[in-house]
């Protein structure tokens, strides 16, 4: 596990996190990175590299301050079961603040949307 809950991480610190999420040797299987500014910069590249990680399990980006570029990056990858063993997302993207391209599939509520399948219209 790694938390760097509010440790003011912006989308250069994604960077290195990306880097070692794609590693290989990375076995890190809980991440939490609420209350950093990553914007749709940072969390597209952690969803990139989500596609190469076969650890991680768990990942919370609640109020990391994405829009709808990284919302669509990040369902994209979600939709298409390319984000390895990830079965638990905690994020704060409102389904009304998405892009126009992503649409609601299937979401499980609670105090946040904690699994989401998204369909993507292309």
């Amino acid at each position: 596990s790694l938390v760097l809950d509010n440790c003011n991480i912006r989308a250069d610190g994604a960077t290195h996190l990306a880097h070692l999420l794609a590693d290989k040797l990375c076995n890190m299987t809980k991440l939490n990175v609420a209350n950093n500014t990553l914007g749709d910069e940072g969390i597209i590249k952690i969803a990139d590299a989500l596609r190469k990680n076969t650890s991680l399990v768990h990942l919370n980006v609640l109020d990391t301050f994405f829009g709808a570029k990284g919302s669509c990056a990040f369902a994209k990858c979600l939709r298409a079961n390319k984000c390895g063993p990830l079965s638990a997302v905690h994020w704060d993207a409102a389904p009304e603040t998405l892009d126009r391209r992503v649409r609601e599939g299937q979401v499980v509520v609670s105090d946040d949307i904690s699994l989401a399948e998204f369909v993507i219209d292309d």
